[in-house]
């Protein structure tokens, strides 16, 4: 059959400048606006686009004009029955201008930020043709890509643009004006203006006032002090103002450009291409002359289109849409005409409208008869929706069925209705959609087993219905009889029975089998009732209108994925409920993926979503469902998800899925941990910088980002910033600089999303999806969508790294093949080190002191005085923590290595001991011994053979022993250990004091009393003297009395003070004496996990090995089989003992190279397991030898107090009070 050409209008437009087209750049008179937006009807004198096709505005009488944002336009209609016309007398008299009818002249915008809210603006021309006009123009900009996805410098525009339009009718404003666009609240603006205190005042004329200077202005009143540190980071100084060409071409090449594209397609940023930008960008004559960039320019190419996070050109049409049907993601909806619930809802034909306006390509009609049984409504059966007539539905799915995408419309029909009904649905559909209603299968594509679906390129501008196919069926009626004939419309038979034998419904209530067009087929019930009777069964033939027009959509109970295959009808698809499809996925995924590259799938909500929420849609596209049915009036997670992913390809309603997906001779597992069938992962991480215009008002706010894909790459932890308070202009949200990373296992189905949300009640601001296959890195402004995917003011700031995931084992072999010089000049280095270990080989037998003379340097060396070859750091057994043949052996001591304890920087209070003590050495003379057991060169029982023997050898070797200094550093659980042994080490030093400070005080009231009580017994002896200082033998026994009084005060201080001073330093030993037995237990551990660890990478490599060496034998004797094939001097026995002979050589060979391998895997475990073994005997003489040095430092401490003890003690210490009165008084 030749295919319909009904094409009812495509909205897409290429502004290829994003300018305003010329004929639409005018002005045209209209009448009134809608009257629900302003009872008023003062007259508009004009109404136009602004040059940058963001707004529609119009201006009245007074020179009041106001304007609607394009982005926000839902719709535009014009005609009877689609324009809104005012209901009001007085203004219905005022529009009849002309003489034409009111309606042809009407245009009505409908707009809105959700799919049930809507607002309706209606304008009211002169003439039908302005009004044709305006309709179609304004739709195509509404719906044009560029105005959906817009950069920051675009945003800002936005803004510029509406502060024009909005102050047309003034000459003059002054910032202050400016900065109410930015500011609502009354603190922020104060602050803003007592920044801008010279210019708040200052009039700027409307006319002149130009896009370059708002952003100087905005910079100003919105500062951006994270752009400006990444400008200094690049320019290398703070007085350094440009950036030249070549500096500008590095960060377009290091930074801006992902590395996963192809040089020659996407060859490398040159100088001249830098150029450009600069003269695009920079502002400043001067400095485009001289090719130099300024901040302020380089801060525009950030904000500008060229930066965007994204590549514009996933917004357009560019996906291969001649694959088969089922290969492909289609845009679906559940209950489409429902406004709300699913039990007590509203219902309404508007909402087909907004659902294909959005790109859905697969819209519900659930047919029920009415009342009367004379006509079809549409209703959610069984419940308390309220009915829509199906004429209005289906007038609504014809108006917009091609208005945002040609590709194939699918209508989804739940039918309840009887034969007669049925027969009127068919009707009706040819009525509405007349030749655009595929109602034959293409001669391309006939209903045959075996053959594919068409592709949505053969089925553009066609309408498909999906419902059962009823053909004629076999079965004894209670009706039936010798003379009586079936009536072909369905009359005669029990209204029940087709009443019961429905299309798909939700509770899959349905027992009819499905048969091929034309074709019989025979129930059990029917089979069973003729061998009873012994007469043949009765043909009744009950094919309906609407049975006739189903072809490629032919739904059909599900059995299983065997009897599917088997069947092998493209044509057939089954529809789940979400429960059943969840089964299906987590027991058979494989299988079920494998149903869809064949066969379409459509998965719906569960009944018990009465609130119409949804799913996540990923769980079922992860199985390659095509249809994942949605309740599009509800704008939760899943609908926004569902709504980003089907913002690219143009928003034709069809994604084309992965190949993994497609492809026969493929298989995908969504839940598997590793890497995929001919995929290479993604490695993301992303850093949250700065928010921007998320709110005018004082909010809180913090940010998430997720990631959505197949199963594996669903990351279920949550990754969310810390909330920045009270600033929702401009929030700083790297505060911890730690990136959120993520590794994607299938990239060209996974997306991320961005979400910022408010911190007091979580209400999200706005989101973003992006999906990572189109991903760019660097520092890149993501403008943000509100719930329905219409773009926002609110703007994230990021910093993103995008590259191919690469396992530890290959990180090696990934290094040198991104850059083999520096690979190069490595090994070099590795061989001369080599070369050194085995001179010092040679010198093992000679005495050590020559050899301290012959190494010892004549400038002093860093580390413990070896040369710098062989100092290695405290532990470490892997010098380079690369390839086994570079391993070299640790450096001892001729006597005991004096161990530096890892928490020493927790074991001193004093800060400059700390130092100290961080920065010792240990001293000794080192020899050079013989390596160790498996840290020298390799040794083992078989040697590498051929270039496949040493690639296998050489990934064993990747595996190697971690380093004990790594592991001490990067363990959480020790560094927990390290950070609380610091904190109560600081806790009980803070105790000593307060109670070395406490003690003071009461010795010096002490030594005050005794003070007191000398100088009272000195006065009332100088009072019996008669004023005169006595002499002889009493004066100098009070004196000898008072120093014995006094030397017996100091003394007893001085015990105390010891006696404080060691219950510290016993307390400090016992603490970290406790942490260091935990530290040290938590070491052994890590390293018997290390042990682990290692033992799975080396099974991982080996089986690895051993595949690739299978691949590579298969292939050899494919090749030598072939080559038998060709030769005509073999006769069939020979050819066949020559088979044999090949295929048992293939084995021998396997069995060999396996065992090969094998036996060097046993040798690089056992190698890898003395090492651990060695290391924890390492660790465990480090922790005797540190808790020695603990108990011997308290020792040495304690000797110290005791000396000083004694040495206060002595009677010396008092004798500088044994001379007079005077000196006694002066030393008290």
């Amino acid at each position: 059959m030749s295919l319909p050409a009904r094409k009812v209008g495509s909205p897409r437009m290429d502004l290829s400048d994003s300018s305003c087209p010329t004929r639409i750049r005018w002005s045209r008179p209209a009448v009134s606006r809608s009257i629900r937006i302003c009872r008023t009807h003062s007259p508009i004198t004009s109404s136009s686009v602004d040059p940058n096709c963001l707004f529609f505005y119009w201006t009245d009488q007074h020179r009041k004009s106001e304007c609607l944002d394009l982005a926000v336009v839902r719709d535009t209609r014009t005609g009877d029955k689609k324009a809104h016309t005012p209901r009001d007398k007085t203004l219905s008299q005022l529009c009849l201008i002309g003489e034409e009818p009111t309606p042809e002249r009407c245009m009505t915008i409908v707009c809105g930020n959700s799919y049930v809210d809507l607002r309706f603006i209606s304008f009211i021309f002169t003439k039908r043709s302005d009004a044709q006009f305006w309709t179609n123009e304004l739709f195509q900009l509404a719906y044009n890509y560029k105005t959906q996805n817009i950069s920051l410098e675009r945003t800002l525009l936005k803004t510029y643009t509406k502060l024009k339009i909005t102050s047309a009718s003034e000459v003059r404003i002054t910032v202050k004006d400016i900065i109410q666009y930015f500011y609502t609240d009354k603190d922020d603006r104060r602050r803003c203006e007592r920044t801008l205190e010279s210019h708040k005042n200052d009039p700027i004329l409307l006319e002149k006032f130009q896009f370059k200077d708002f952003l100087r202005l905005y910079s100003q009143i919105v500062p951006r002090p994270d752009l400006e540190s990444i400008f200094i980071s690049l320019t290398g100084s703070k007085s350094v103002k440009f950036l030249t060409a070549e500096q500008m071409r590095d960060f377009l090449n290091r930074t801006q450009r992902d590395p996963r594209l192809n040089e020659i397609l996407h060859p490398y940023a040159t100088t001249e291409t830098a150029r450009v930008l600069i003269d695009k960008y920079e502002p400043h004559e001067s400095s485009r002359s001289e090719g130099r960039l300024s901040q302020d320019g380089f801060i525009r190419f950030l904000l500008s289109d060229a930066n965007s996070v994204v590549s514009p050109s996933c917004f357009t049409l560019h996906q291969d849409m001649s694959h088969p049907l089922s290969h492909y993601f289609i845009n679906s909806s559940h209950n489409t005409y429902l406004l709300g619930a699913q039990i007590k809802g509203k219902s309404s034909s508007e909402m087909y409208r907004q659902a294909l306006l959005t790109g859905c390509r697969c819209v519900e009609l659930d047919c029920w008869p009415e009342e009367d049984g004379k006509d079809i409504l549409i209703t959610h059966g069984r419940t308390f929706t309220e009915p829509i007539a199906i004429k209005d539905a289906l007038e609504a799915i014809s108006d917009y069925a091609f208005k945002t995408s040609d590709y194939p419309l699918i209508l989804s029909l739940e039918n309840r209705c009887p034969a007669k009904l049925q027969d009127k649905l068919g009707r009706y559909l040819k009525r509405y959609f007349g030749p655009a209603l595929l109602d034959q299968a293409l001669s391309s594509h006939p209903l045959e087993t075996g053959v594919a679906l068409p592709s949505p390129e053969a089925l553009k501008n066609c309408v498909l219905v999906k419902n059962k196919k009823r053909a004629p069926t076999v079965g004894a009626s209670p009706l039936s009889g010798p003379n009586h004939q079936i009536d072909p419309t369905g009359e005669g038979i029990p209204e029940d029975a087709l009443a019961n034998d429905n299309s798909d419904t939700d509770d899959e209530s349905d027992d009819t089998y499905p048969v091929e067009a034309g074709g019989l087929a025979v129930s059990q019930e029917a089979t069973a009732a003729a061998k009873q009777t012994g007469r043949p069964p009765v043909v009744q033939m009950v094919e309906t209108e609407l049975s006739r027009l189903v072809n490629y959509v032919q739904p059909t109970r599900f059995d299983s994925f065997e009897a599917a295959k088997k069947r092998d009808r493209a044509y057939e698809c089954v529809s789940l409920v979400e429960d059943h499809a969840n089964v299906y996925l987590k027991k058979d995924p494989v299988h079920f993926i494998d149903f869809n590259k064949r066969q379409m799938t459509r998965v719906y909500p569960n009944a018990t979503r009465v609130k119409s929420t949804n799913f996540l849609p990923f769980f079922f596209w992860s199985a390659g469902c095509q249809m994942v049915a949605l309740n599009v009036q509800t704008a939760d997670l899943g609908m926004q998800l569902n709504t980003g992913v089907f913002e690219i390809n143009g928003r034709s309603g069809y994604l084309t899925k992965p190949e993994l997906m497609r492809q026969k001779n493929r298989t995908l597992d969504p839940f598997t941990e590793s890497n995929l069938d001919g995929v290479v992962p993604a490695s993301i991480s992303i850093r949250i910088i700065t928010g921007l215009m998320l709110s005018l008002k004082r909010i809180s706010t913090f940010v998430e980002v997720d990631i959505y894909g197949i199963f594996a790459d669903i990351n279920k932890k949550n990754h969310r910033t810390r909330a920045c308070q009270n600033n929702g202009q401009n929030p700083q949200y790297d505060q911890t600089n730690q990136p959120f990373t993520f590794r994607v296992m299938l990239p060209e189905m996974a997306y991320l999303r961005i979400s910022v949300r408010e911190e007091r009640t979580s209400r999200l601001i706005g989101h973003c999806l992006l999906p990572v296959s189109q991903f760019r890195p660097g520092y890149r402004h993501v403008v943000l969508r509100n719930e329905i995917g219409q773009t926002l003011p609110a703007t994230v700031f990021i910093f993103t790294d995008v590259k191919d995931y690469v396992p530890n084992y290959q990180i090696d072999l990934a290094n040198a093949l991104e850059n083999p010089i520096r690979h190069q000049n490595e090994h070099d280095r590795k061989e001369k080190m080599d070369q050194l270990i085995n001179l010092t080989n040679d010198l093992e037998d000679q005495d050590p002191e020559v050899i301290e003379q012959a190494m010892a340097p004549k400038d002093p060396l860093p580390g413990n005085g070896a040369p710098p070859q062989l100092a290695l750091s405290n532990g470490e057994m892997n010098g380079n923590g690369g390839n086994h043949s570079e391993l070299t052996p640790s450096v001892r001591n001729d006597t005991p290595e004096k161990i530096v304890h890892p928490l020493s920087a927790c074991l001193v209070v004093d800060r400059a001991h700390r130092e100290s003590t961080s920065t010792a050495t240990p001293s000794g003379t080192p020899y050079i011994g013989k390596p160790r057991s498996g840290s020298g060169n390799l040794t083992t029982q078989v040697q590498p053979e051929n270039p496949d023997d040493l690639a296998a050898h050489q990934r064993l070797q990747a595996v190697h022993a971690p380093v004990v200094e790594e592991l001490k550093r990067q363990t959480k659980a020790i560094q927990k250990t390290c950070s609380q042994q610091d904190k109560d080490l600081q806790k009980l030093r803070s105790k000593y004091e307060k109670n070395i400070k406490r003690l003071e005080m009461s010795h010096a009231k002490e030594r005050e009393r005794v003070i007191l009580v000398h100088d009272k017994s000195r006065t009332e002896q100088e009072k019996r003297g008669g004023g005169r200082t006595t002499g002889g033998g009493d004066a100098d026994g009070m004196v000898k009395l008072q120093e014995g009084q006094w030397w017996e005060l100091l003394k007893r201080q001085a015990e105390a003070a010891t006696a404080l001073r060691m219950e510290y330093y016993r307390k400090e030993l016992d603490l970290n004496l406790t942490y260091h037995e935990t530290f040290y237990r938590q070491l052994e551990a890590e390293l018997n996990l290390q042990q682990l660890v290692m033992n799975e990478q080396l099974k991982s490599v080996n089986t690895f090995n051993v595949e690739e060496i299978k691949k590579k034998l298969s292939q050899q004797a494919s090749k030598e089989l072939a080559e038998l094939k060709t030769r005509k001097d073999l006769d069939k026995s020979q050819l066949e003992q020559r088979r044999d002979d090949v295929t048992q050589k293939n084995i021998r060979q396997g069995v060999s190279i396996a065992k090969k391998y094998e036996i060097l895997y046993e040798d690089r475990r056992k190698i890898l397991t003395e090492e651990i073994e060695m290391l924890l005997q390492k660790v465990k003489r480090e922790k005797s030898q540190v808790e020695l040095d603990l108990r011997e430092k308290f020792d040495a401490k304690r000797s110290v107090l005791e000396d000083e003890l004694k040495k206060n003690s002595s009677p010396h210490a008092a004798t500088a009070v044994r001379t007079s009165n005077g000196e006694l008084n002066s030393r008290f």
